[in-house]
């Protein structure tokens, strides 16, 4: 089977479609990943032992509206937020 120019462009032009999709879909997708979510903050914060560091992550929370900030952070401030250490649980707090 011979191949006419007219039919390899249309190829090379298909690869560069797929291509230029290929990168737009990537960069629309990396923003979804995110920042981490209010519970991680606050749990990152409470585990931080650097008081800046500390300061800054709670920082990070003004002007967010999820309804769990408060809760936490006045469950923080009671000492009623424990945090576990373990091998065999994964997931803490």
């Amino acid at each position: 089977m011979t191949v006419t120019p007219l039919l390899r462009r249309t190829r090379s032009r298909i690869w560069l479609r797929l291509l230029v999709w290929s990168f737009y879909s990537l960069l629309t997708l990396l923003p979804l990943r995110g920042a981490d979510s209010a519970r991680q903050t606050i749990a990152k914060a409470i585990l931080e032992e650097d008081a800046d560091k500390k300061t800054a992550l709670i920082n990070s929370l003004i002007g967010q509206s999820d309804p769990v900030i408060p809760v936490l952070l006045t469950s923080w401030k009671e000492d009623t937020i424990f945090s576990a250490r373990s091998t065999t649980i994964t997931r803490c707090p």
